[in-house]
């Protein structure tokens, strides 16, 4: 009997070792500014723990289902209840900005967060690209979500008005060598293993 209450016990508590299903992710996309290159990518930490994106990268897909890589992480961490600001090397933003990348966005891209085994964390669409549902957001505009606390969860992606303030927290400068991806990569083709609730646009 006391053999059965101590293994009914242990059951109830929590595994160390397992894993934390990711909670960051694509917050806010600006595709396009004063000039085509005044764009960024905003990816968000709303945990309570540190997100580590060593190997992790962003790809965006044209129409045409070409996919490039924009961006392989190095050793670079978002702290808890913060993000991450990454901008066209060529554009307003990158001053500011803790990562840069050369091939830019344009209308009618999915953009894709893939985590290092090449699983989708998640993505956005927009324009006629297959499965949107947003419109292509205009100079003054930005493709953005929050985090509600409340639930834990993510809102939609909306296409809204851009403010030129963060919705996530401080700004965490890089902590080590992001590499620039200056030419298109290889094609990649994202695993339909979706590791947050996939955004269908």
């Amino acid at each position: 009997m006391g053999i059965v209450l101590l293994l009914s016990l242990l059951l109830l508590i929590p595994s160390q070792t397992q894993a934390q299903e990711p909670i960051f992710g694509i917050s806010q996309v600006k595709t396009q500014g004063a000039t085509a290159d005044d764009e960024f990518i905003e990816l968000s930490n709303p945990a309570e723990f540190s997100a580590d994106l060593s190997g992790y990268k962003l790809v965006k897909e044209t129409t045409s289902g070409n996919q490039y890589t924009l961006l392989t992480f190095g050793q670079i961490t978002i702290e808890p209840r913060s993000y991450l600001l990454i901008s066209h090397r060529d554009g307003i933003f990158s001053v500011s900005a803790d990562a840069l990348y050369g091939t830019a966005l344009a209308d009618n891209n999915r953009l894709y967060l893939l985590a290092p085994d090449a699983s989708v964390v998640n993505t956005v669409a927009w324009g006629t690209i297959t499965g949107s549902t947003l419109a292509n957001p205009g100079k003054e505009e930005v493709i953005a979500r929050d985090w509600q606390q409340a639930t834990q969860t993510w809102s939609s992606f909306q296409v809204e008005p851009f403010v030129q303030t963060h919705r996530s927290g401080d700004l965490v400068p890089a902590n080590g060598q992001v590499p620039l991806e200056n030419e298109p990569a290889e094609p990649e083709t994202p695993s339909p293993t979706v590791r947050m609730n996939e955004v269908s646009l």
